[in-house]
């Protein structure tokens, strides 16, 4: 199982020796095992890489981020057919009932806002706005559509950030979460492939625009875990977080490091990713019964986040 990631910066090249990643950085040289990497953010405009890696990258399942002259990723390059069965899965995919996934996006966005309000409380202990965000959980109905995630939503990001925070404004919080997400979303997106489904068929998301639809539904529950990660770091750090700068970046990648509560043990985010990922298959599967027995969706955020 692969356990690392590996952030890359401006001016380095990359290239495949044997059955390593090769980096040279300047007169260093970095060789890492294929095997060991889950995913490669390709930072700077002057990163090079040979396509020869880049066929290795496939074989090993190994995803790679490339990110904009602001530090942000902007674009993903995943494996294809990596799976012996893709067609029979996509196949399967596409008879997903919409019964069932109503009721999966339900629980997602369930146990979403339940996060979020701990998250909340957490960070500003206002008991009015947890106890309101606490109330929005039981309200979420099957698809959720009295959208209940959006008004949590609102509630939630004004109430740790401020009335005037919004998410789409350009600021160094906004590109923190933003970047924690895209971080996440790749590494999903790398399961939803290796299982042999097709990560542009969402369970909520459709938009012809969007190829990670399914990869963003996934992310929903991750969305928390994500937040309170970069609330920490913005509250602990010594002096004005300004910018994406190295050091943030690099704390941002470690988040696949990062070892959440699931299924009663502490699991890297990575390894739970997998897991959550495989569930929510077995959970769509028509063939498959007990479907409450298969979904563990539980995913405790804040154990091992320090305030």
């Amino acid at each position: 199982m692969s356990w690392r990631n590996v952030m890359v910066d401006d001016g380095d090249h990359l290239k495949v020796y044997l059955d390593n990643v090769e980096i040279h950085k300047g007169e260093n040289k970095y060789v890492i095992p294929l095997s060991d990497i889950g995913v490669i953010v390709l930072d700077g405009m002057t990163t090079s890489i040979t396509t020869r890696l880049l066929a290795a990258c496939s074989s090993y399942n190994v995803v790679l981020v490339t990110c904009d002259k602001k530090h942000i990723p902007c674009g993903m390059y995943i494996p294809f057919n990596q799976h012996s069965r893709t067609v029979k899965m996509v196949r399967k995919q596409v008879q997903w009932g919409e019964n069932v996934k109503d009721k999966l996006w339900q629980k997602i966005i369930k146990y979403k806002i339940y996060n979020q309000s701990e998250v909340l409380y957490l960070f500003t202990r206002n008991e009015e706005k947890y106890i309101q965000l606490q109330n929005y959980i039981t309200d979420v109905l099957p698809g959720d559509t009295s959208n209940r995630e959006g008004h949590a939503a609102k509630v939630y990001f004004n109430t740790i950030f401020g009335n005037d925070f919004s998410r789409g404004i350009d600021c160094i919080e906004n590109a923190m979460l933003n970047y924690g997400y895209a971080i996440i979303r790749a590494y999903i997106t790398r399961a939803i492939v290796s299982y042999g489904y097709n990560p542009c068929l969402g369970i909520f998301h459709k938009s012809e625009y969007n190829s990670f639809c399914l990869a963003d539904d996934f992310l929903e529950i991750f969305r928390p875990v994500i937040d309170a990660y970069v609330i920490n770091y913005l509250l602990e750090s010594e002096e004005e977080v300004k910018f994406l700068s190295q050091e943030v970046r690099a704390y941002l990648i470690g988040i696949l490091s990062f070892r959440v509560r699931f299924d009663n043990q502490y699991q890297k985010i990575s390894t739970v990713i997998d897991k959550f990922v495989l569930q929510c298959f077995d959970y769509l599967d028509p063939e498959k019964d007990n479907k409450n027995q298969i979904l563990n969706i539980k995913i405790k955020t804040l154990e091992g986040i320090k305030k």
